[in-house]
């Protein structure tokens, strides 16, 4: 389950934690005159990457990292 690579059974359900995933979502928000793919304007792109890559990167404990500044930071 989780980090070890399977997805919940219902993993939209309410209440139902994804901290354990095996894998992290990325929301990229593109404005204005940036291009992302030939377009322009606001956009928001979700990209699903692994909780850890093959090459050893831990992309889910990097993310923590973030919030936990962000959130100190307020």
């Amino acid at each position: 389950m989780g980090r070890q690579g399977s997805i919940l059974g219902n993993p939209l359900k309410v209440g139902v934690s994804l901290a354990t995933a095996p894998h992290v979502v990325i929301i990229l928000l593109v404005l204005g005159k940036f291009k992302f793919k030939g377009e322009s304007g606001a956009h928001r792109h979700q990209v699903a990457l692994a909780s850890t890559t093959q090459s050893g990167i831990e992309v889910r404990w990097w993310m923590e990292q973030l919030l936990e500044v962000r959130q100190q930071e307020g």
